[in-house]
């Protein structure tokens, strides 16, 4: 009588095993590739930002708008940043970026 009963919960236990190990299994791949397709947006952003703050001019112009609208919201015009900065802007403005950079591919490969 207990192995009657016993067989069929064993059964459905091993099933949801399985069924939850492909399911883990998936949702870790598809975490990953979110979390790349994330991290390469917010990078093509920072280059498209960091290319109209040194005024290069892109061959979308619907880019080109939505960048000089977001530069608008700035406390602080491009004028201001290169006459304070000067030829040193693109090294400081892209410091904390590489730091950043270096620092999430570290903890990404850690956590990985």
């Amino acid at each position: 009588m207990a192995n009657v009963l016993w067989q069929p919960l064993a059964y459905i236990f091993v099933q949801g095993l399985l069924v939850g190990l492909v399911v883990g299994f998936a949702v870790r791949k598809l975490n990953k590739a979110i979390a790349a397709m994330l991290g390469f947006s917010i990078l093509a952003i920072n280059v498209v930002w960091f290319a109209r703050m040194m005024g290069v001019e892109l061959p979308v112009p619907q880019v080109n708008d939505l960048m000089d609208s977001l530069l608008r919201l700035l406390p602080y015009t491009l004028l201001d940043v290169t006459e304070r900065f000067g030829s040193l802007m693109p090294v400081i403005t892209s410091l904390p970026f590489v730091g950043g950079l270096l620092l999430g591919a570290w903890a990404g490969f850690k956590i990985a």
